[in-house]
């Protein structure tokens, strides 16, 4: 059987034994073993809870776009200064959109979650790296771990 598997990998390219092989696991181990199971409660303190109100979510880049406009006209860097994003590198965790979290109305609270979710990576939230809009990103709701502590 070892020798099928292996016949099968090779004829295989490269870059999908790759993404098969790294992308999922990565992700999966990183559920299981430092966030813990789903029914049960992590292990890792958790930061910050992101997602945009459900009327942003028909078009949010242009939404969120418009307000920063409206807010700073500085431009993005302005906004950086004044709002209080979480600082360092922290673990990223995807759920589906709770009521309470998405109906946030203060236009700078819904400015914070927007970079929030802009900053966040499929895995990595790190306030450091650039920031990018995209529709996915913004539809989606996130949690930030303190993964710094997990061996505390």
């Amino acid at each position: 059987m070892r020798k099928i598997n292996r016949e099968i990998n090779r004829n295989r390219p490269h870059s999908s034994r790759a993404f098969v092989g790294s992308r999922y696991k990565c992700s999966r181990k990183v559920q299981c073993s430092i966030l813990g199971a789903k029914d049960k409660k992590s292990p890792l303190p958790l930061v910050f809870s992101a997602a945009l109100p459900k009327v942003l979510l028909v078009n949010p880049v242009e939404a969120v776009e418009d307000l920063c406009r409206r807010l700073a006209p500085g431009g993005e860097r302005e906004i950086r200064m004044m709002l209080d994003l979480p600082s360092g590198p922290r673990l990223v965790e995807e759920s589906p959109l709770s009521r309470e979290l998405s109906e946030c109305t203060d236009p700078w609270e819904v400015l914070l979650h927007a970079f929030v979710l802009g900053l966040s990576g499929e895995n990595i939230y790190d306030p450091k790296r650039p920031l990018i809009w995209t529709q996915r990103s913004l539809r989606r709701q996130v949690h930030l771990y303190a993964g710094d502590r997990f061996y505390k």
